[in-house]
């Protein structure tokens, strides 16, 4: 069993500093907490940044960086280059929206088979291109 970092020290050390903390959840997204939905989630914390991969549980290379609406501008502004030159090819994309979906409908959801966990939904509009 690998050592979970705990986070909820860190996030209030963060706070406490007026700082920000970025979790890199390669690892934990898709097979750590309820649902697969990450360390983080299954700790109560939520990061300003938090960036999943797509490449372990869902079998697909790619990342994401979630955040709120106005760092994700920032980074839409700043940050072209690295966004144009890693972007996902259109199959890729789809492969990833599928694997997301089967992901999702895999988990224990009880009567609601189209019941989504979180990442699915953070994940399927970035394989959509948005």
């Amino acid at each position: 069993m690998a050592t979970v970092r705990r986070w909820p020290p860190l996030a209030q050390q963060t706070r406490q500093a007026e700082g920000w903390l970025l979790v890199d959840d390669a690892h934990g997204i898709g097979v750590v907490g309820e649902q697969g939905r990450g360390s983080c989630w299954q700790q109560g914390v939520k990061p300003e940044l938090l960036v999943v991969t797509f490449g372990k549980a869902f079998g697909v290379s790619g990342a994401a960086l979630l955040c709120d609406a106005a760092t994700a501008d920032y980074f839409l502004q700043f940050s072209r280059h690295l966004i144009y030159s890693t972007a996902m090819p259109r199959r890729r994309r789809a492969r990833c929206r599928r694997r997301c979906v089967k992901f999702s409908r895999a988990m224990p959801c009880g009567s609601n088979c189209n019941r989504t966990l979180a990442i699915s939904g953070a994940v399927r509009p970035r394989c959509r291109g948005n």
